[in-house]
């Protein structure tokens, strides 16, 4: 009998351990780059590639799971927009901000980091249970880290 909850305390140490060590704290930080939007021109070729503005977004946990921090459309024009409603799980964060065009659309972002990169999607829409945005199209987040 002991053996059996020994084995099962040691399994369950090992479960914990591996989700403590894939809490995304290393998102925290300030990082620079790029996002994809809606295609706005018909090139010469025919390709109608998605645009891709620059960001800098500084991200910091404020409780264990929640973040805060500001998203800043570097171009066209400086925009910045307080991160709102974050939520984590172990391999990713997800948070809503106001759209840089449009003060009364919501953007919901999921972000992630991989070998020291900030990679992610974004979408149109309030945040839902599945981490984005309600809207028909996701589009892809990279960053490198600034500080």
């Amino acid at each position: 009998m002991i053996g059996w909850m020994l084995k099962l305390c040691i399994a369950l140490l090992a479960l914990a351990t591996s989700i403590l060590a894939q809490h995304p704290a290393s998102m925290a930080g300030t990082w620079e780059g790029v996002f994809n939007g809606q295609p706005q021109e018909l090139k010469p070729d025919g390709s109608y590639p998605e645009t891709r503005t620059r960001f800098r977004l500084r991200l910091h946990f404020y409780e264990r799971y929640k973040l805060m921090g500001t998203l800043t459309v570097l171009e066209p024009h400086g925009h910045v927009s307080q991160i709102q409603n974050s939520r984590c799980d172990a391999s990713a964060c997800s948070f809503e901000v106001m759209n840089y065009g449009d003060e009364t659309e919501i953007t919901s972002w999921r972000v992630w980091t991989e070998n020291g990169r900030l990679g992610g999607m974004r979408n149109f829409g309030p945040l839902r249970p599945f981490g984005l945005g309600a809207g028909a199209r996701i589009f892809k987040v990279e960053a490198r880290r600034k500080n």
